[in-house]
Formats: C-alpha cells, sequence, structure tokens
C-alpha cells in the first residue's frame, strides 16, 4: 500500500476515530487503515470487530499509488505525524515489514495488498486536461 495525503487531513481523521467510549479506560486504539479507490479510509478496529459491518470511518481524498490495508497502533501513528511539523503532504509505504512514513518505521498488523472500500464511491476521471496543469502547445 502507498498513498500521499495532507499530513493535517490525516490527524484529523485519526482525531476523528473514537479513541475513549464512555465505558472504559484509556486504551490502545488499533486503527484500520486503507487505501482504495483514490480514499483513505480509517476507522477502530475494536468498533469494526464490535460491529461486523462498519457504521462509521473516517476518510478523504488520496493520491493512492498502491491498494491495500492494515492495522496499526493510532496513538504512536498520531505523534508520529505530530511530530512531522514541516510536512504538508506525507507520502505512507506500507508493506509486510510496517508502516514507513521519512525515517520512521511502525509495525503492522494484518498487512493485505488487496482491499474493498468500505461503501461506494464513484470515482470520475480527470476530463479536463487544464486541471492537471498540462497545457499542448499548438504545433
Amino acid at each position: 500500500m502507498k498513498f500521499t495525503i495532507e499530513r493535517l487531513a490525516l490527524i484529523k481523521m485519526i482525531e476523528e476515530v473514537p479513541v475513549k467510549l464512555p465505558d472504559q479506560r484509556r486504551r490502545e486504539v488499533y486503527l484500520k487503515l486503507w487505501a482504495c479507490d483514490a480514499r483513505v479510509f480509517v476507522m477502530d478496529v475494536k468498533r469494526l470487530k464490535k460491529l461486523k459491518k462498519p457504521d462509521f470511518w473516517a476518510v478523504h481524498e488520496a493520491l493512492v499509488l498502491e491498494d491495500g490495508e492494515c492495522i496499526v497502533p493510532g496513538r504512536v501513528l498520531l505523534r508520529i505525524l505530530k511530530f512531522q511539523t514541516g510536512l504538508r503532504n506525507c507520502t505512507i509505504e506500507v508493506d509486510e515489514n510496517g508502516l514507513r512514513l521519512g525515517t520512521f518505521l511502525l509495525t503492522v498488523k494484518g498487512y493485505s495488498p488487496t482491499t474493498s472500500p468500505p461503501a461506494e464511491f464513484h470515482v470520475f476521471p480527470v476530463t479536463d486536461l487544464a486541471v492537471v496543469g498540462s497545457r499542448a502547445q499548438p504545433l
């Protein structure tokens, strides 16, 4: 899995996922991260297991170069992202060895290179080349 996303958007996504439920003490939150269909999704794994079907997740558009999914410790990932204050965008690469963000390597659980989004989204191709900054010069 490999994607590029705005650092502050990813921080906000992680912070939106419920970190502490009212009846629980402070606990480590394991997040499921998955990237596909030009989006990155984040959800609390414990909540996902209880519901069997995701009813709440944080989502943001991103440049997804390789699809995939994994489970990461949420608080650790959040600290790493907040530490990277000089970055506007961050590129995250994940494989069997772990999650790489700059020089940081974080262990992951349940990595899979294949995934599908938790809901149906329509992705439309770009048809106006001026949008992507390509301007053809007449010959």
